[in-house]
């Protein structure tokens, strides 16, 4: 219920849950729209910019409830980004650091149980991940070896 709650709140704002998750923490002023922004190069720019984008980027499903939130640096994914369903469960967050996945990856089915948790190093998955079945009942547990 806090997830759904955190959603309406979410707006444009970056906060912390009530229970103390960080659910986006930027250091950044912007909140751009991703209708704002276009992809050139394989860098994100302002439109009608060569200005690279550093910023929050949201998109929103029709209905008003945020798809995802993601920080940007220079164009670059860089921090942390989350996932929403469209009914306003979190379904996924996780850190990017310059356009490559690194730290903890955590995901939830579409009624809040956990759904994956795990964590990247340079975008190759490291020690254990696990999954759950929308019960909350483990389907796999693999652990990854680093490089």
């Amino acid at each position: 219920m806090y997830k759904m709650l955190l959603c309406t709140l979410l707006s444009v704002t970056p906060f912390s849950t009530a229970l103390g998750q960080s659910v986006i923490t930027p250091a950044l002023t912007d909140t751009l729209m991703l209708s704002e922004v276009e992809k050139r190069d394989q860098v994100f720019y302002l439109k009608y910019s060569d200005k690279p984008v550093t910023a929050l980027i949201v998109d929103r499903y029709e209905t008003g409830i945020s798809r995802y939130m993601e920080e940007w640096t220079q164009g670059m994914g860089h921090g942390q980004w989350v996932h929403f369903y469209e009914n306003g469960e979190i379904r996924e967050r996780s850190n990017v650091e310059l356009d490559v996945w690194h730290g903890i990856a955590e995901g939830w089915h579409s009624n809040g149980v956990d759904a994956f948790e795990g964590m990247f190093v340079e975008n190759e998955r490291i020690g254990r991940w696990t999954w759950w079945d929308e019960q909350g009942a483990i389907t796999e547990s693999k652990t990854y070896q680093n490089r």
